[in-house]
């Protein structure tokens, strides 16, 4: 409670607290004076510096220098090094005060000697940030630091005297041309060397969504021709503040994202995260036609991720183009064959063509891809439900919970099929711990409803169907066992309003059309 309002600030005491339980426990087991310690981060946060809001574009050192704090056996209280300490330097360090001999398949060196005080020669520290490029579609950073100055590699390229301008404000690439051209030649060599990124393997949409959102996932590699300028970060920050709160409204605010975003291609119509972004805002707000409208231009331009391919394929079936649809998620499953969810998105497309077999063989080979798959089960627990098989979908939503006992989901639909194999009181019992668990689950709540009317107990199913319609959108099923329970208890009022609504949902119901009529007939 202390941290409601500063999420992150919680997150930092927790880790202090479990660091503090951890060396606590060398006390305790009196290891600490065999014991050495080292405290070290992946990065900063910029919090402003340089027009960056938090971290992953810019390779200065508000988001690179990060602590490294040692303690132990042998290393002196209180000494600071002037040493580059790089994280590569860890390994080897740790491997020095253990005793272990040094590996040559190791990269970095050890910095015992400058633990004890000792000048070392400098070990230049090389960087990287290539979200830039593979999010943004602007130009990789590559920097070259040694303990007094840093070059950058870029479009504007820069170079920083550390000594005196910690904070890197003033550029001194044109006084120190000759250092530049050499920390670019050191560059070019380093990248020569190494190997191209691998592609990031691929995840469901709404962890990849989530990721994105924290920075941690970028949509693939942008392709251009050769010979495009790509536009320097320092010209481009501008546009994160937009991006990153657009990022996060995306599917809870999806107004003003899609504001955000489109005020942000209009300036730059090729920052692809942006158009990215705002097709998931699209898609949370039902407009499913400009949701494909944006992915679709990504996909003319090369930049449709598998991600992205699903997300296309989802609002196309939601746009009722289940041809399109099926056309999308085949693509996709055949370029990434290692990859479950085109293969459930594509199950629902038959589903919704009541292709029920082959939706079916799609969840299973699934299930061969990922063993346990949860969509895959659920989806073939619903399947088995349509076949009236209440056995075998009871199989795939028992094993659900084996995996997770919080699925309330599973939960509900294991409920359904007790139903269906004549056990309502084990229904309504696992329909109560389905509520339980998520008190507004309208499904939960209309088949706890249902269990209950139909077991003779209609003044108790009157609430749940009431909180169901209030939980979810109105529905003929909740509409029409709502106006059958108030004849249950009387009130042929409310199953007059009741059947009245649910005929305007749907008024090919031939049978609630003759109650209704026979509830205004009584009541005369």
């Amino acid at each position: 409670e202390r941290y409601n309002r500063a999420p992150y600030d919680g997150e930092i005491a927790f880790v202090d607290r479990q660091l503090a339980r951890l060396l606590q426990a060398l006390d305790v087991r009196n290891e600490s004076g065999r014991t050495v310690v080292l405290v070290t981060a992946d990065h900063g946060e910029s919090l402003g510096e340089h027009g960056e809001g938090t971290h992953g574009v810019f390779v200065y050192d508000a988001t690179l220098r990060v602590p490294w704090v040692m303690a132990g056996p042998q290393i002196p209280a209180g000494r600071v090094s002037r040493s580059v300490a790089r994280s590569i330097d860890v390994l080897p360090t740790l491997a020095d005060y253990a005793g272990l001999a040094r590996r040559s398949d190791v990269d970095g060196r050890s910095l015992r000697a400058a633990a004890d005080g000792q000048e070392m020669p400098d070990a230049p520290s090389y960087a990287e940030s290539l979200y830039p490029e593979s999010e943004l579609g602007w130009s990789p950073l590559y920097a070259w630091r040694t303990a007094g100055f840093k070059f950058i590699k870029a479009p504007h390229p820069e170079l920083y005297d550390l000594s005196h301008d910690a904070s890197e404000t003033s550029n001194r690439l044109n006084e120190h041309e000759a250092l530049a051209r050499d920390s670019g030649r050191r560059l070019e060599e380093i990248l020569l060397r190494t190997s191209p990124p691998a592609a990031a393997p691929s995840v469901d949409t709404d962890t990849a969504q989530r990721l994105r959102a924290l920075g941690y996932l970028s949509g693939g590699r942008v392709a251009r021709a050769a010979g495009t300028a790509l536009r320097d970060p320092k010209d481009g920050i501008r546009f994160l503040p937009r991006l990153n709160r657009a990022m996060s409204a995306a599917r809870t605010e999806p107004g003003l994202a899609i504001r955000e975003l489109t005020a942000v291609l209009a300036e730059d119509p090729g920052l692809f995260m942006a158009r990215r972004t705002r097709a998931v805002a699209y898609a949370a707000a039902g407009r499913h036609d400009l949701a494909i409208a944006d992915l679709r231009a990504l996909d003319k331009e090369g930049q449709l991720t598998p991600e992205d391919a699903i997300v296309l394929g989802d609002n196309l079936r939601f746009a009722g183009r289940l041809e399109e649809a099926a056309l999308i998620l085949e693509r996709a499953e055949r370029e990434n064959p290692a990859f479950a969810q085109p293969l459930i998105s594509l199950a629902e497309v038959r589903i919704q063509e009541h292709k029920y077999d082959e939706a079916a063989a799609l969840c299973e080979r699934v299930l061969k891809l990922v063993p346990d798959h949860i969509e895959a089960l659920r989806r073939l627990g619903d399947l088995a439900l349509l076949e009236e098989d209440a056995g075998t979908a009871a199989a795939r939503y028992d094993r659900i919970l084996a995996l997770d006992a919080s699925d309330v989901s599973a939960l509900t639909k294991l409920g359904v099929t007790r139903v269906r194999s004549g056990r309502p009181d084990q229904a309504i019992q696992l329909f109560r711990q389905a509520i339980e668990r998520e008190p507004g689950n309208a499904e939960a709540l209309l088949y706890l409803a249902g269990a209950l009317a139909s077991g003779g107990h209609p003044a108790d199913a009157l609430p749940y169907f009431e909180r169901a319609l209030e939980a979810g959108p109105p529905s003929t099923m909740a509409l029409n066992g709502l106006g059958l329970t108030c004849l249950a208890v009387g009130d042929p009022a409310r199953a007059e309003a009741a059947f009245r609504k649910s005929l305007r949902l749907d008024p090919s119901q031939p049978e609630i059309a003759k109650a209704l009529a026979q509830v205004r007939r009584t009541s005369r």
